[in-house]
């Protein structure tokens, strides 16, 4: 009845068919794939937590640092360790006078959270060991030796969730609202 040309051009035939279909069924769970992501993505992002610096109080031979911990999340965050570093220019002679600046850790530094910000007393760990976790958010005073300067700081803030910094200089007493924001990702 069917020879096996016909045959074979059918096979071929129906075979190319089910190949574009399967085509335009993966381009399709591409667009839905790529859209996922591009969501998930935005979640992550508008979910994870914010350090930002908020003051600095000159006491005696110290500065009285006050930095906030945001954690806009669903999924609280635990406070793990805090490093204070200061630019200075780069220890090789080249890089210095090309202008190229290092980041050094402080050495001296205190911190501490705490659960009332107009607190200023220092704590230990014993006396605030539950203000490492951080719900909504949570103030954290640093106390820095030495006196306000002009510097630009670092502030690294280590979590269960990962690592939050922000940079800043502490020689203004009073910090206005910032006029524009903008933030960078790098993806890995």
């Amino acid at each position: 009845m069917f020879d096996n040309q016909t045959l074979n051009l059918a096979m071929s035939s129906a075979s190319l068919a089910i190949s574009l279909a399967l085509l335009l069924i993966h381009l399709k769970n591409r667009k839905t794939q790529l859209r996922t992501y591009f969501l998930s993505r935005e979640t992550y992002r508008s979910s994870s937590a914010v350090l930002d610096y908020i003051s600095s109080e000159q006491q005696d031979e110290n500065v009285l640092l006050k930095i906030i911990l945001f954690n806009p999340g669903s999924i609280a965050v635990i406070i793990r360790s805090f490093t204070l570093y200061r630019k200075v220019e780069s220890r090789f002679l080249l890089l210095r006078a090309l202008g190229f600046t290092e980041w050094k850790q402080v050495q001296g530094v205190q911190w501490w959270p705490i659960s009332d910000p107009s607190c200023k007393e220092q704590k230990h760990l014993a006396d605030e060991y539950h203000s490492l976790y951080v719900d909504s958010h949570r103030d954290i005073h640093v106390l820095l030796p030495g006196y306000i300067d002009r510097n630009e700081y670092k502030f690294e803030l280590k979590t269960n969730q990962g690592c939050y910094s922000t940079e800043s200089t502490i020689a203004a007493t009073t910090i206005y609202f910032s006029h524009a924001f903008r933030q960078w990702f790098h993806e890995k």
